[in-house]
């Protein structure tokens, strides 16, 4: 029972790390995007101090609760139920990928956008912010749909 609890404590702060990295990369990058100018910083405080924590906070708790579901459940099938756990289909894993995609997109882009005055400022702008982030990103999502692929078609059904 302790080990349910510990997976998931580190569930939910995982969670509301990356939901607070994710949602203020996207909150930035939505106002890079619409010409938003913060002058003041208030924006950006805000975003930091109110929407970043909003987010993760909701991803911590869904995290803590998706891990404690699967951990608690009995095993015990449901009439009609098929018996095992049932494989992830393959427009599931293609919508994980996605989203593991634009998140390690935005994160990255916010590292190299807050780069400060050293950063890049040339022609090469462009493929340093946008198109190397994506491709990693594209990359960890395939990475990442590969590997739930190979796990869920060796266990035993």
């Amino acid at each position: 029972m302790l080990r349910v609890l510990f997976k998931a404590m580190v569930a939910f702060v995982a969670g509301l790390v990356a939901g607070w990295a994710v949602s203020l990369s996207a909150c930035l990058r939505w106002w890079d995007l619409m010409g938003i100018v913060d002058r003041d910083g208030g924006a950006g405080i805000a975003a930091f101090f109110i929407i970043g924590p909003f987010f993760g906070l909701v991803s911590g708790i869904l995290a803590a609760t998706v891990v404690l579901v699967r951990a608690l459940r009995t095993g015990l099938p449901v009439a009609g139920q098929p018996v095992g756990p049932r494989p992830p289909s393959a427009g599931r894993l293609a919508l994980f990928a996605v989203a593991v995609a634009f998140a390690l997109y935005l994160v990255l882009w916010c590292f190299i956008e807050l780069s400060g005055p050293y950063g890049p400022r040339s022609v090469t702008t462009f493929i340093i912010q946008d198109m190397i982030p994506l491709a990693i990103g594209i990359g960890a999502g395939i990475f990442t749909a590969n590997k739930l692929r190979r796990s869920s078609a060796v266990r035993p059904a």
